[in-house]
This record gives structure tokens, C-alpha cells and sequence, in this order.
């Protein structure tokens, strides 16, 4: 047997393994004693069939399963044990010809890196507390859902709701016969009615306007005949909403809008932490440079794959190379964090391991959450260990967060500062 290692990266591996017959032999006799005591031939008794017969019927097979299981026994005892392999490796060729075995497998390496300064990561985090504007608009959407659009006879505006038959034209402007959708709505106040807005506001029932619909490197192009336009008319916040919307909690609007501001000031502050998280990974991993075997991009792609296919309830296999180049930005960024966090929890240390204090502070939060009480989520992981591990990786890699966050800089912003510098609107 013989191993050759060709580097292809500094992460990746081509693993390339020969074997003669000679040292297959053993292996190969072992199986075919096996297979002759359980094959059934016509005209021999069971297990009597001459062993020359076998191999010339089953020869070819059973040396190719053997061979198999030989390169796994290799990779298995040898490979997995010096390179220890991240990601799936790919068994991209196991041969077996003319006597000569020769597999090639490849394989990912865990990068070899620094980790940067923390102190020289700075960040930015939203600070923002809910004031009565916020409560007021959030009353106000949720009125908005308890409206009524009525037919009003005047020009659209940018609160408009406008009805009318959309009619296909082709590039030379003509009318396409039998192509027509009637009575389509667009609320101007949604953003994906932006590209008819244009064509939209002013107008009034009974007219025509033609639209040109940009869609890419190409352009879709409609008459639009307008048949009615229509404002929204909110309901007076009454004791009966306020107790529909706090599914009867609350009848008392001081009260109410207590329990609102609270509500929303938890939404600002849980968005704010999932913010600041996303930027500390993204900083730290812009700021390391290694390379991720491909390997492990290709196991990630995969995996996301698969959740999107569940997500939708897709029944039929997704084709994995046409969500590659999709994917392939995201599976990096999630290899180099991972590779990263591995090396925070090692620099950490004792600083962040693992307490059942941590466990049930975790479970309380998941409990407030999702409105289980918590003795059915601690049973629910007590009862699959799989998600009981997951659950443990999953609080270490929040305490990783938590320590860093306290050696990185962060500068605090407003809602309105965060915004204009990480959403800056277009000129």
C-alpha cells in the first residue's frame, strides 16, 4: 500500500492511495470463503460450489466490495487520525483495474491562523429607547389592520390604494390580445408596488396610463385602466381593540400602551443584540484571511440546501449545483466563523465554560419566548440528546459572543445615526 498527499491549497488535500493484489489477497480470500458458504448454484449442494465457478460469476463484485471497504478501513485507521479531516471528504475515485487499486479522496485541513487583536475591532451598536412616537405608531399599524378602504373620488396619493385591469402590451406598444388581469389592487404604500407608483399618483378613476415595468436587463410593458382609487379609513382606539389586540389582557388604554412600550422596547433591544452579533462576526471575519477547505463549503451548501427544501415543504430533491454559486459566499463566512470561534473559545477559556446556571438562564429565555413553560422545554431536550448538545453549542457560542463583546470597542448610536450609517437611503 502506498499513500501520496498532494497539496491543493493550504487547507485542502488530494489524498491518492495504491494497492496491489498481493495485499488485497488476504481480504479477498476471506470474502469469497465467506460468499461460497452462502451462495446457492443449481446442481451444487449449498456451500459445495467450486470456488473457481464463484469467481468467475462473482468474482468482479465481490473484490469490488472489498476494495471498498479496504479504502474505508484506511481512511478510517490512517487518514482520519494524522489529517484529521473537516467537512465531508469526497471519495472522488476508488479503482480497481488490471490488479492495481488506486483511490483519491479528498480532504479538508483545519486553517492554520492568528487570531487579530480584539481591541482593534471596533463596532457600532444601536441604542434606542421607545418613546410615545413609538408607541403611537404602532397603534397606529395596528389600527391600519382594522381599517376599511373605501372609494373616494379624488387623485391618488402615496396612501392610496388603486384598483384597475392591467393590460399585456408587446416592445412596439401594441395590446396583447387576451391578456388581461382584472381588477388588480396596488396599495402605493407597499414598497412592491414602487416601480407603478410613478405611473400611479395623480390618477383618478377612468383613466389610462401605460406603464413600463423595468424587470432586470428587460422590461415588461401594461396598460393600466384605473377604475377606482381608495383611501384608508382606521377605526378610534376603543376599549373593545384594546382588548382584541392584548388578546384580553388589557381594556385600559394607559395601560395598554404601558404594556406596548414595554413590548416594543424588547423588539428594539433583542434587534439591537442580533445586530451587534451579526457585526462582530462579520468585522472578525473580515479581518482574519484564511482559506476554507472546499470540502467544508460544499458540506454547508448542502445543509443549506436541504433547510430551504424543508422550509417550503419541497417534496422533490433540490438541485445542489444550482444553488452553489448562491450559497457560496454565505458558507465561507459561516466556515470562517466557526474556525474563529473555536479559537476564541480556546483563548477564553475557563471564562466561558459551561454551568447548569448558564442552561437555565438560557431555557427561562427560551420560555418567556415561545410561551412553554420551562419544565416542558427542559424535558423536550432531556428526551433528545442530539438537541440537549446543540442546545450546549449554542449557549458556549453565546458566551464567546459575550466575552468578546466586552474586549472589542463599541460605539453606541442612536436608531436614527445606526440607520443613516449602516441603511444610508439613495440620493
Amino acid at each position: 500500500m502506498n499513500i501520496t498527499v498532494n497539496d491543493i491549497s493550504s487547507v485542502d488535500k488530494e489524498i491518492i492511495l495504491t494497492a496491489t493484489r498481493e495485499e488485497l489477497a488476504p481480504a479477498f480470500d476471506k470474502a469469497y470463503k465467506k460468499f461460497s458458504k452462502q451462495v446457492n448454484l443449481p446442481g451444487f449442494r449449498a456451500g459445495k460450489a467450486p470456488m473457481d465457478l464463484i469467481k468467475k460469476r462473482y468474482g468482479r463484485d465481490i473484490e469490488l466490495d472489498e476494495v471498498r471497504n479496504y479504502v474505508l478501513d484506511v481512511y478510517n485507521d490512517k487518514i482520519l487520525e494524522e489529517y484529521k479531516p473537516v467537512g465531508e471528504s469526497e471519495f472522488k475515485e476508488i479503482n480497481w483495474e488490471n490488479n492495481e487499486l488506486k483511490a483519491v479522496i479528498l480532504l479538508g485541513v483545519e486553517p492554520t491562523f492568528e487570531l487579530t487583536d480584539l481591541a482593534t475591532i471596533e463596532i457600532d451598536r444601536m441604542i434606542h429607547d421607545v418613546n410615545e412616537d413609538d408607541v403611537n405608531k404602532e397603534i397606529d399599524y395596528l389600527l391600519e389592520n382594522e381599517g376599511t378602504w373605501n372609494v373616494v373620488e379624488q387623485a391618488a396619493t402615496e396612501e392610496s390604494l388603486i384598483v384597475a385591469d392591467v393590460f399585456g402590451k408587446d416592445h412596439d406598444g401594441n395590446l396583447v390580445e387576451g391578456d388581461v388581469d382584472p381588477d388588480q389592487e396596488f396599495n402605493l404604500r407597499e414598497p412592491k408596488n414602487a416601480d407603478y407608483k410613478p405611473f400611479l399618483l395623480g390618477k383618478v378613476a377612468g383613466d389610462e396610463v401605460d406603464a413600463e415595468i423595468k424587470h432586470g436587463d428587460h422590461s415588461h410593458y401594461y396598460r393600466l385602466a384605473i377604475k377606482a382609487v381608495k383611501a384608508l379609513t382606521k377605526p378610534a382606539l376603543s376599549e373593545e381593540l384594546i382588548e382584541k389586540f392584548s388578546n384580553g389582557q388589557y381594556k385600559n388604554e394607559e395601560e395598554y400602551r404601558a404594556f406596548l412600550k414595554s413590548r416594543v422596547q424588547e423588539y428594539y433591544d433583542n434587534t439591537a443584540e442580533t445586530m451587534i452579533k451579526n457585526e462582530l462576526s462579520e468585522a472578525l471575519v473580515n479581518a482574519h484571511s484564511f482559506d476554507v477547505p472546499a470540502t467544508l463549503q460544499t458540506m454547508l451548501i448542502k445543509r443549506y440546501v436541504e433547510e430551504l427544501r424543508q422550509r417550503y415543504n419541497i417534496k422533490e430533491q433540490l438541485d445542489f449545483n444550482a444553488y452553489r454559486s448562491m450559497y457560496a459566499d454565505k458558507a465561507v463566512k459561516d466556515a470562517k466563523w466557526w474556525f474563529i470561534t473555536q479559537k476564541l473559545s480556546k483563548k477564553f477559556g475557563n471564562d466561558i465554560e459551561l454551568n447548569e446556571a448558564d442552561v437555565d438562564a438560557f431555557l427561562e429565555k427560551q420560555s418567556a419566548q415561545m410561551g412553554y413553560p420551562v419544565d416542558i422545554i427542559k424535558n423536550a431536550y432531556a428526551s433528545n440528546p442530539g438537541e440537549l448538545e446543540n442546545l450546549r453549542l449554542q449557549i458556549r457560542e453565546e458566551k464567546v459572543y459575550d466575552k468578546a463583546l466586552e474586549i472589542v470597542k463599541i460605539n453606541d448610536l442612536s436608531k436614527d445615526a445606526y440607520q443613516e450609517k449602516h441603511n444610508p437611503k439613495s440620493e
